[in-house]
């Protein structure tokens, strides 16, 4: 269990702290618009607006995420729309490719009023949040991902894992996206909220349950999928740090990876079949599993014509455990390997 209260000092194995940051309601008086900030002088730079050395920084809401992506969409108010006000809208793949292109949310917060609803001893400037509306017949139940250090809605529950350095929180996002995670949690889910009652009941991996070549794996993974854009450069250097702890050379100065979702397709897949291995689910169960995704399964059947899916997390399952059973380390299937600096944006690399 992510936190079993029946174990006294050992119940929460991660350190996680769990905190709704600013009510949409409750926190309203809070909030500045666009128009409001443009009137008294504010000028946006990025998603933030600056006025001498004052920040207004956006309010980010669930909508506005995705799995390993901060930056999934736009959240606009209409001069027309009477009901559903705040309508997300998707950035395309070019926009996703352009490391300064930010998403752009409804209000702004300043920058203190932020800093000051952290919890005490949290100094890293990013976060981890998940979708709280959600329903075991959406695509997927679990929508985890790390954003930078902003202003984050209720609609966004926060989680702050703070053992094991800057392993817990790409390894918890890497455990909740995982199509074995969102299996267990979709058969304790009763309504539409996913809520932090529900979250620590679920079987999450300790730390000490990663072999520590795999722990290695998993973070690069996770590095390339989500480094996407240069708001998350503060993320990127806190896992180059352990990924680069033994080394005496001057540590690696990461640039954003390119956006590319025909490769993004086979590292989540590495990353599921890693999981599914650590979890100990044997091959067949695999299959049923991946079986009660539907819509996953049919978005992949009208655009493939296959379960391509499942299909591939198979063979890297497969090829995992034929490399284990020969004594060989697993050969990944992507070119160049994860988070290989070749991968890196290439206005960026051209810059160095």
């Amino acid at each position: 269990m992510l936190i079993d209260e029946s174990k006294g000092e050992e119940e929460n194995p991660w350190g996680i702290r769990f905190s709704t940051m600013f009510h949409m309601t409750n926190d309203s008086h809070l909030f500045r618009t666009w128009e409001e900030l443009e009137i008294e002088g504010w000028s946006l730079n990025g998603n933030v607006f600056v006025r001498d050395a004052e920040r207004y920084l956006p309010l980010y809401e669930a909508k506005m995420a995705q799995a390993f992506d901060h930056r999934a969409a736009d959240v606009v108010l209409s001069a027309t729309a009477t009901i559903r006000q705040g309508q997300p809208i998707q950035l395309n793949d070019d926009e996703h490719r352009d490391i300064n292109r930010f998403v752009v949310g409804r209000y702004w917060l300043l920058a203190r009023d932020i800093d000051a609803s952290m919890p005490d001893g949290w100094t890293r400037f990013y976060l981890l949040g998940f979708t709280d509306v959600t329903s075991p017949t959406n695509e997927r139940t679990m929508i985890s991902t790390v954003i930078p250090r902003v202003a984050v809605g209720h609609t966004m529950p926060l989680i702050f894992a703070e053992k094991h350095q800057a392993y817990s929180i790409p390894l918890m996002m890497a455990n909740l996206n995982s199509f074995v995670f969102d299996y267990v949690g979709r058969q304790k889910i009763g309504g539409i909220h996913y809520t932090y009652f529900i979250l620590k009941q679920l079987p999450v991996l300790t730390f000490e349950q990663y072999p520590d070549n795999i722990r290695e794996e998993i973070l690069r993974r996770v590095l390339e999928l989500t480094y996407t854009g240069a708001d998350l450069k503060a993320f990127a250097d806190d896992v180059c740090a352990v990924l680069y702890q033994n080394d005496s050379s001057e540590p690696t100065k990461p640039e954003p990876f390119v956006w590319d979702v025909e490769r993004r397709f086979p590292i989540r897949c590495e990353l599921d079949a890693i999981y599914f291995h650590l979890y100990g689910i044997e091959r067949y169960d695999i299959d049923y599993i991946m079986e009660t995704f539907p819509i996953v399964k049919r978005k992949d059947e009208q655009k493939f014509g296959e379960y391509r899916t499942k299909r591939v997390i198979l063979e890297c399952y497969d090829a995992m455990a034929e490399a284990k059973k020969i004594g060989r380390p697993y050969q990944t299937i992507l070119d160049p390997l994860p988070a290989d600096p070749r991968a890196a944006h290439p206005q960026e690399k051209n810059k160095t």
